[in-house]
């Protein structure tokens, strides 16, 4: 799991449940102000939030192996210009 983009997931997810919130207030305070549309298009960026937070939770660390590879690799580079 990278640390910085689940972070960002997370507080992506956060701002959108506020703003779906404040939608949802808006319907019961002031109806004709909020439309279904508006509810829609919440939803969607709520699933869309959900989604990238599950996904970027269920990420596993990735082993870095750049330096191993090009140490590999330099050798085979020597060895077959040798």
């Amino acid at each position: 799991m990278n640390k910085k983009t689940f972070t960002l997931a997370v507080i992506f997810l956060v701002l959108t449940l506020v703003w779906l919130g404040l939608n949802v207030y808006w319907k019961f305070t002031h109806s004709n102000c909020v439309h279904v549309f508006d509810f829609i298009i919440g939803i969607m960026f709520v699933s869309a939030a959900s989604g990238m937070v599950y996904n970027e939770f269920h990420k596993k660390n990735a082993v870095i192996l750049t330096r191993w590879t090009n140490i590999k690799f330099r050798r085979r580079c020597v060895r077959s210009t040798v």
